[in-house]
């Protein structure tokens, strides 16, 4: 819900849901612009198929 002043947008109201769902969205996009930074400067990337040999890694102890 919108609410103005004056016409003109003044304060957003919206659900516990809809704010946190929009908090994890920002963090999510927060965390792949620094994964693309990294990338494009030039550090060191592994395959699919590597980083899914990781993470079986790390779940099987």
């Amino acid at each position: 819900m919108y609410i103005t002043k004056n016409g003109e947008g003044d304060i957003v109201v919206m659900s516990i849901e809809a704010f946190e769902k929009r908090n994890q969205i920002l963090k999510l996009r927060s965390k792949i612009e620094i994964s693309e930074q990294s990338r494009l400067s030039g550090e060191a990337t592994v395959s699919l198929e590597e980083a899914k040999k990781r993470l079986r890694e790390k779940l099987n102890g």
